[in-house]
């Protein structure tokens, strides 16, 4: 993953195993820590709080600029 400036963005491309059905969603943010926090955040804030989310299920995609 290359470095983040304060123009770009990194996408993290998300699939987790939820209690009903699989999950898909992006975390934008600059590093790989804070976008598995927002992804256990994401995750709590639709009921799914037990669901572990590893680098092997938040992964970086891609970078965009802002």
């Amino acid at each position: 993953m290359a470095q983040s400036n304060s123009d770009t963005v990194h996408v993290f491309d998300t699939w987790v195993k939820g209690t009903k059905r699989l999950l898909h969603f992006d975390v934008m943010t600059t590093d790989e820590a804070t976008a598995l926090t927002l992804a256990k955040q994401h995750l709590a804030s639709i009921g799914e709080g037990d669901v572990p989310v590893t680098v092997k299920e938040c992964q970086f995609c891609h970078t965009e600029p802002l």
